[in-house]
């Protein structure tokens, strides 16, 4: 290995050029081949080995995700891997030329983006549990943090988590994504696998259906919304997967509570969000 610059770090791998692109939470780094062609994460063994399983757990079971070509010692007694690329673009980015250049997303890139979708969700299947772990979801779409960021609307807020468990007490649970959206979708594959949880079928789905109603389409925010869906859209991604269809509002809050906390640094977007939650738990709980 070799560093050409610490500011912006060139790793050369294999007489290769890599570009630095970030370091995660558990001591492991990403860096991307010059040529677009391959990821190069290395670090502690424990953790990438565990990545390793998980990985190549998830090539087993037929996941659309990046194939691992190869794998070894690393420097300072870690240990790498070297894996395909999903492409040069996210769906998210798509969506968004899409939207700038014709003012619609084409059916072309909704086509593929389906495809993809598809393939992730029967995978996905075989995952299929009876058990269900709430305590997990309870914490992995964040609700403890939204009753610690909202702590005078706790008694709504348990409320809330109360009828989603009735709601979806005999929903199956399936391996989740945890943060599945059109930005962690390419062409090529699924991507960013970090947050995984075992919750209720659907979840990851209304997710990529609905992640984009979480930035306003205009006003003075810190960020906008960049594509939207049609509502026939919307509607063909939530029927490839009946429970999202049918559960949608409960899931749909569950992704909510994701999506509103950890906002202090776009305080515009936080108040945003949070009338937006406040407004949907009102009317959730209003619900017969």
């Amino acid at each position: 290995m070799n560093l050409e610059s610490a500011e912006n770090p060139v790793l050369i791998f294999k007489e290769c050029s890599f570009t630095f692109i970030k370091d995660r939470r558990n001591g492991t780094k990403i860096y991307a081949a010059e040529d677009g062609k391959s990821f190069l994460r290395f670090g502690p063994v424990n953790e990438i080995n565990t990545e390793l399983r998980f990985h190549k757990h998830l090539i087993e079971q037929k996941y659309p995700v990046p194939t691992i070509i190869k794998e070894g010692s690393w420097e300072n007694g870690e240990r790498y891997y070297l894996e395909t690329s999903a492409g040069n673009e996210k769906f998210g980015i798509l969506f968004r030329d899409n939207i700038a250049e014709h003012g619609s997303i084409s059916d072309n890139a909704f086509r593929e983006f389906i495809s993809i979708i598809q393939q992730y969700l029967h995978a996905q299947q075989q995952s299929e549990t009876g058990k269900q772990d709430w305590e997990s979801v309870f914490i992995a779409t964040h609700f403890d943090l939204l009753l610690n960021e909202l702590p005078k609307e706790k008694e709504k807020i348990i409320a809330v988590w109360e009828k989603i468990k009735t709601d979806l007490a005999n929903i199956p649970f399936v391996l989740c994504h945890g943060d599945f959206n059109p930005h962690n979708i390419l062409p090529g594959g699924v991507i960013d696998f970090e947050t995984t949880f075992n919750g209720p079928k659907g979840y990851d789905l209304v997710s990529a259906a609905t992640n984009i109603e979480w930035f306003p389409l205009d006003g003075d925010y810190e960020m906008l919304a960049k594509y939207a869906f049609t509502s026939e859209q919307r509607r063909r991604l939530l029927d490839l997967q009946p429970e999202a269809s049918k559960y949608r509002n409960a899931l749909f809050i569950l992704r909510a509570a994701w999506s509103v906390v950890r906002m202090h640094r776009v305080p515009k977007l936080r108040a945003w969000r949070y009338a937006k939650i406040q407004k949907l738990m009102d009317e959730y709980i209003a619900e017969k």
